[in-house]
């Protein structure tokens, strides 16, 4: 099963970061392409909405959502999800953009040396910014929606393998609640 993932993870990966020196290419990812070989490595999950968002993600079954307080709340957090042992973490923030864009977010990131992988493309049609804060140990992923607001997925901690691939996958999901 750790081969299944890494090899959908290298393939996540391969499809939306990398971009040739050459050219910019816009990657788009489609939980089509990945969601038969997550249901044959035989992982327990199911999709779910995000709060009252419009957005859902498939979410495998080691993660429990946890109690946001009204601290949390207050400060824009949507979804709070851990594994077990709190290994791994998932937070979902969904923010007002007061007048800014993806687009603004995505110049902003680029000039900022701490965050890595910066990259524009679509997850399952969604506009999306992904990228990674090093010192953080954080992969993010952001989209906006049409009243001017960002929903902001960070997983943590993506240096452990184990997780950041099912991290990816986790973000290969991230689409439009039905």
């Amino acid at each position: 099963m750790k081969k299944l993932f890494f090899i959908v993870f290298v393939v996540l990966m391969l499809t939306f970061v990398s971009v040739s020196a050459q050219e910019t290419a816009v990657k788009e990812i489609n939980w089509s392409d990945v969601a038969e070989a997550v249901e044959k490595s035989g992982i327990e999950g199911a999709f779910y909405d995000i709060s009252d968002i419009g957005l859902m993600m498939w979410i495998p079954a080691v993660m429990n959502d946890m109690e946001l307080t009204e601290e949390d709340m207050a400060d824009g957090m949507v979804a709070f999800l851990a594994t077990d042992d709190g290994d791994g973490i998932v937070v979902v923030n969904y923010m007002d953009l007061e007048g800014s864009t993806l687009d603004d977010g995505y110049e902003g990131l680029l000039e900022d040396p701490s965050y890595t992988d910066v990259e524009m493309g679509y997850i399952n049609g969604l506009k999306a910014l992904s990228y990674t804060v090093p010192e953080s140990n954080m992969l993010g992923i952001s989209f906006e929606d049409e009243d001017g607001y960002m929903a902001q997925f960070l997983f943590y901690p993506i240096s452990d393998e184990g997780f950041a691939q099912v991290a990816s996958i986790m973000a290969a999901s991230i689409q439009e609640s039905k």
